[in-house]
């Protein structure tokens, strides 16, 4: 992205206290919908007719997938300097004022909104030290001459994923323990530490009596959703094509080059990225992923040629086409699945992903029964394996949230 638009891309971003942490809300009250609900299903049967009568536009027979690749160019990944760089207003007066009444800060950020990258990005851009995590050996060995390196940083410190310091393990929280007695002694310095919110969750647990002040990325809005899935098209290969919803063709992203071009008339415009927003939480990072499932192309270059598109300002543009909201299948928790899987789901999220060995490991049970827990929930879509390492798929993060909050597990954003 270029730097020219990185202000209007860094107002996006916005650090908030835990108070002013605000969800995107629904259009309708979830008690409304529910008494809408039966209503809506008597219309079936009415809808159904109507449909027979008006083809859609773009049905998904006729559209197929796009590859990894081809996504990647159109949709392209965010620049961590631009929320890094909102981080730096949140923390300037911090910085500046160089108290010992307040030595640290914490900056807390949802799964896969990548804290880490951000925190990482800001420490390079002031020169200040970063902390590398510990080994799972040191970890487990309680190997304290880790901490040497705190003292020994005459600059601020940053520990980018502290979810990475410690294990859910009888052995594994006496380094991060060690770290905020230090803190808290003021026998560490002055630091930051950055942390999955789920991570932070277990650690207030289990560090039952502490307070902090936290700072967390504000939640996207849809307004503020729309414009940054519109930048990460505006780029690219993505800069010439518009997004429409599959079967009445109504818009759901235009490119900033094309939006400019055009005439001020409004076009027809999808509830898609509204209602993908309050199922996501107003979390980027878990939006881009639902936007990379649901975009298709036109099956074959014969079927792209053809006038599938309504008449409005960007006939003439490319097109890909949005899987509508209601007809998007999303991970659900299989009926068979039980608390043991539960158990699995929270380890691997609240360590931010791990390697099988190690999560079996941290299991109460045999590496044969951790394997066959690891293998259901990848067949339900649940988790996902990268580079060897098990993690909760973004895609289903949503519905392991809302099955693990009601199992009663400390819960983060």
């Amino acid at each position: 992205m270029k730097n020219s638009s990185n202000g209007a891309s860094k107002s996006l971003w916005q650090y908030v206290s835990q108070s002013d942490f605000k969800v995107p809300e629904a259009a309708l009250d979830r008690t409304v919908k529910n008494r809408i609900f039966t209503f809506l299903h008597i219309l079936k049967a009415e809808e159904s007719k109507e449909s027979k009568k008006s083809k859609p536009l773009v049905s998904k027979d006729e559209t197929s997938a796009l590859d990894e690749s081809n996504l990647d160019r159109i949709i392209t990944p965010l620049n961590w300097k631009i929320p890094s760089e909102a981080l730096n207003d949140a923390l300037k007066n911090w910085l500046e004022s160089k108290t010992a009444t307040d030595p640290f800060k914490v900056v807390l950020g949802p799964p896969f909104i990548g804290h880490g990258k951000i925190l990482t990005t800001w420490a390079r851009s002031q020169n200040f030290k970063l902390i590398n995590p510990p080994s799972a050996d040191q970890i487990l060995n309680q190997d304290f001459s880790y901490l040497e390196q705190f003292k020994q940083s005459e600059s601020v410190w940053v520990i980018a994923n502290l979810e990475k310091l410690y294990l859910r393990h009888t052995k594994g929280l006496a380094l991060v323990r060690e770290i905020f007695d230090g803190l808290f002694a003021g026998k560490m310095g002055r630091g930051v530490l950055g942390c999955n919110s789920w991570a932070w969750s277990y650690l207030g647990y289990v560090f039952k009596g502490d307070s902090f002040s936290v700072l967390i990325p504000q939640a996207f809005q849809a307004e503020q959703m729309t414009e940054f899935l519109t930048e990460r098209i505006s780029g690219g290969a993505g800069s010439r094509t518009v997004f429409r919803q599959m079967g009445d063709g109504n818009l759901v992203l235009v490119p900033h080059s094309l939006a400019k071009s055009k005439s001020q008339t409004e076009p027809p415009k999808s509830s898609w990225i509204k209602y993908m927003s309050e199922y996501c939480r107003g979390n980027p990072g878990i939006a881009i992923e639902y936007l990379r499932k649901s975009v298709r192309k036109m099956a074959t270059e014969e079927e792209s040629k053809k006038p599938k598109k309504p008449r409005d300002n960007f006939t003439d543009e490319n097109a890909l086409w949005v899987i509508p909201w209601n007809k998007l299948q999303r991970p659900g928790t299989p009926s068979d699945m039980n608390r043991d899987h539960a158990r699995v789901l929270y380890t691997l999220l609240i360590h931010g992903g791990l390697p099988a060995k190690l999560l079996c490991n941290l299991l109460p049970f045999s590496v044969h029964e951790s394997l066959q827990f690891l293998q259901f929930l990848q067949a339900a879509q649940l988790i996902e394996k990268s580079y060897e390492i098990w993690r909760v798929s973004p895609f289903a993060f949503p519905v392991v949230r809302d099955c693990l909050y009601a199992e009663g597990y400390p819960s983060g954003l």
